[in-house]
């Protein structure tokens, strides 16, 4: 079930719709991690790790993040889980994704 009807006002179709939708977050992919880290005033790093440790996550352990975007929280995820764990990414932006990669992701899909 779709959270609200299609805006026919604005899209043709749902197709033209989702190609709209991923043109917002690839073009804005460049840009995200900067944006994100004013809006939490500098925390965010802190704030991930902190979450993902109280969650349980440790040394060896497997993540999959998906919508990861641009990677930062599996990037997060990664220096934890460290050389014997792994981590997945998972998005449908490739803007988002050709970011992560750029910012050392190197298992991201």
């Amino acid at each position: 079930m779709r959270p609200h009807p299609l805006l026919d006002d604005w899209y043709d179709s749902e197709e033209q719709r989702v190609r709209r939708v991923r043109s917002w977050f690839d073009a804005s992919a460049p840009h995200y991690d900067r944006i994100t880290q004013a809006m939490s005033l500098g925390s965010g790093h802190w704030y991930r790790r902190h979450v993902l440790q109280r969650a349980g996550l440790g040394a060896g352990a497997s993540v999959l993040d998906v919508a990861c975007g641009t990677g930062i929280l599996a990037s997060a995820a990664r220096r934890i889980v460290g050389a014997s764990g792994r981590v997945v990414g998972l998005d449908p932006s490739t803007g988002m994704l050709v970011e992560a990669r750029a910012g050392g992701q190197t298992r991201l899909v």
